[in-house]
């Protein structure tokens, strides 16, 4: 079995980097799109009746 090198643990590790930011960058992106919907949604309930969270069930408010 061939034994790995150095230079291949090291561009492991920073694709390993690299995906874990691009994974964190997308995971807040979408955490502050819902927080700042669901405030909106929370300040016009009137728009409630479009939000396809609101009609799946995943928010209680109607």
């Amino acid at each position: 079995m061939k034994k790995p090198t150095k230079k291949q643990v090291a561009q492991a590790l920073r694709w390993s980097v690299f995906c874990m930011a691009a994974i964190t960058m997308g995971i807040t992106i979408a955490e502050a799109a819902a927080y700042n919907s669901l405030q909106l949604i929370i300040r016009n309930p009137e728009i409630a009746q479009y939000s396809t969270l609101v009609n799946s069930g995943y928010l209680f408010i109607r």
